[in-house]
């Protein structure tokens, strides 16, 4: 009696793992299933933040489902990087400038690798480290 006891408790243990496990797999792929979905809204979509009312403005061009180039309205100002996203937030980490070898190693010319993030909606791209918020660019 004892023995079939324990046998139904160690089943009753495996199986409740079993579907637990199973559910935190099925969460991960919905959780890599809306970051691609969400990485191919972004590729191929440029953002902008008017800087001087059409006459100078930083954009955000998202190359590929985890490449980027920024450009900071100034000529020759064009950063490259790579994102990912998490949630609704876009986690942005820019390797260097598109002009870099142009200029000596040491150079402050040269754009120094920093790290950003911006609040993803539909319409809207917030920086959150600057009081900036982006619109989709239509083409």
């Amino acid at each position: 009696m004892i023995r079939t006891v324990l046998s139904l408790v160690i089943t009753l243990f495996l199986v409740s793992g079993c579907t637990t496990n199973q559910k935190k797999k099925n969460e991960r792929k919905v959780d890599v299933i809306a970051h691609i979905s969400k990485a191919q809204k972004l590729k191929g979509t440029t953002w902008y933040y008017d800087i001087a009312k059409g006459n100078c403005a930083d954009t955000i061009h998202f190359i590929s489902a985890d490449s980027l180039r920024t450009h900071l309205g100034e000529p020759m100002d064009d950063h490259l990087g790579n994102y990912f996203i998490k949630n609704d937030t876009v986690f942005v980490s820019i390797k260097g400038g598109l002009y870099d070898d142009e200029f000596p190693i040491g150079s402050r010319h040269r754009v120094k690798p920093y790290d950003f993030k911006l609040l993803f909606s539909d319409s809207n791209l917030m920086n959150l480290n600057k009081t900036r918020t982006y619109s989709k660019k239509i083409k």
